[in-house]
């Protein structure tokens, strides 16, 4: 990790060590929810289950983590668009395909 540091910095771009995460992909439990091993600086960086990348929960068992998600997203933006869905104004065929866009 500090070679990692070190080229991102050469390049004037920086590593954070808040954001930076661990996650145990093909172990048993005890290993994903153990303390990681690998440091960055004197400090063990966060060892997670579950993390968002690009919008998507992964997780080890990553299908009911990404499709719980997925579902509550969906949920989120049909809430989110509610209104313009129910309103008559708008012609139904518009309504339809504004649908099936997002």
């Amino acid at each position: 990790m500090e070679i990692a540091e070190a080229v991102l910095t050469r390049y004037g771009l920086t590593l954070s060590r808040k954001k930076t995460e661990t996650m145990v992909v093909n172990g048993d439990q005890e290993e994903t929810t153990s303390e990681s091993i690998i440091k960055l600086g004197d400090k063990n960086i966060k060892n997670v289950s579950v993390f968002k990348y690009l919008g998507v929960k992964i997780s080890p068992k990553n299908d009911k983590v990404m499709t719980q998600h997925r579902t509550k997203s969906v949920s989120a933006k049909f809430a989110e668009l509610k209104d313009m869905f129910k309103n008559h104004r708008i012609n139904t065929k518009v309504r339809a395909r504004f649908m099936n866009a997002t």
